[in-house]
Parts: structure tokens; C-alpha cells; sequence
């Protein structure tokens, strides 16, 4: 299944990143370090919507999770 997060900091929103396959989505009250081009964001998971549904590309399940985070991404994190 296609699971796309959806990321809310304090001071921006990243949407529709691609979740890799097989990592647990994470959940409310974890530590999570994501690493993109050599930078390394680290937040804790605020709150967490899960919705499952029709992934219109792929015409297969899909599933977007939304979360709110504690951090903001360091500077020239790009998602």
C-alpha cells in the first residue's frame, strides 16, 4: 500500500512525502529522526491522524498520515 505523510512544524508543512514501506507510521509521543541529503531533523510526534483510502495513481489502497510535530526542520531540510 502507497502511504504519503503529511508533516506539520511549528513554522511549516511538508505534504504527500512518500513513507517508506515496511517503517511503522510513527505515533503520538515518539521520537523520530528523519534523515533527507545529509540533514538530520529530530522531533516528537504531537498528534497523528490516520485515513486509508483510494490511491487514484496507483488505482490500489492508499493511506495518508498527518502529523504535527514539536521542531521545525533545521535550515536546508528539503523534503
Amino acid at each position: 500500500m502507497k502511504v504519503w505523510i503529511d508533516i506539520t512544524s511549528p513554522t511549516e508543512i511538508f505534504t504527500r512525502a512518500e513513507w517508506p514501506q515496511g517503517v511503522p507510521y510513527p505515533g503520538i509521543g515518539d521520537t523520530v529522526l528523519l534523515r533527507k541529503h545529509e540533514i538530520t531533523w529530530v522531533f516528537s510526534v504531537l498528534e497523528r491522524t490516520i485515513g486509508i483510502g483510494h490511491d487514484p495513481v496507483s488505482n490500489g489502497p492508499g493511506a495518508n498520515v498527518s502529523i504535527k510535530v514539536s521542531s521545525s526542520a533545521p535550515e536546508g531540510f528539503r523534503w
